[in-house]
């Protein structure tokens, strides 16, 4: 899935998913690995890389 299969989403949409998701997953996601965010599934794959790093 990709922002575009999503009705009405727009950048603040983006903004406000990340900084929840770093919030939620006590993670920090610097802007140049936001970018490299083609689709959900890069997100989560992120997200599961910076958590097993903290361990």
């Amino acid at each position: 899935m990709t922002a575009e299969d999503v009705t009405g989403w727009d950048s603040a949409n983006h903004i406000n998913i990340v900084v929840s998701a770093e919030m939620r997953f006590k993670i920090k996601v610097s802007n140049a690995e936001i970018e490299r965010l083609e689709n959900v599934g890069d997100f989560v794959e992120l997200i599961q890389r910076k958590m097993s790093a903290q361990k």
